[in-house]
């Protein structure tokens, strides 16, 4: 379809400045009438929803970041109750493991 057919058909769908056929625009007239009602009660519904789903979203974020604090909180607490870690005091290598000792020798004349 060439350029010019397009502008032709978009020509053909568009109004001409006349009146519409009595029939054409009663559909046309119920078509945004009915429009104009489904925005009337579905524009709220979806405000109201919108709203719910926001403070609910909101609220789980500030839990999460409450859980995190509580956490840093309890870790805290516990390094208070621990007391410092210190590392404990290095010693020197033990030595290796003695021989045992010799079995005891068996009393004479026996």
């Amino acid at each position: 379809m060439s350029a010019q057919q397009g502008l032709r058909r978009l020509g053909s769908i568009l109004p001409h400045g006349k009146t519409l056929p009595e029939e054409q625009w009663r559909a046309r007239h119920r078509a945004l009438v009915w429009l104009l009602w489904a925005h009337v009660v579905g524009l709220p519904i979806v405000a109201l929803l919108y709203l719910i789903y926001t403070r609910i979203i909101l609220e789980v974020i500030i839990v999460l970041f409450r859980i995190m604090e509580s956490n840093i909180e309890l870790v805290e607490l516990q390094r208070r109750a621990v007391g410092p870690a210190t590392p404990a005091p290095a010693t020197p290598p033990s030595s290796p493991p003695s021989a045992p000792p010799p079995a005891p020798e068996p009393p004479a004349g026996v």
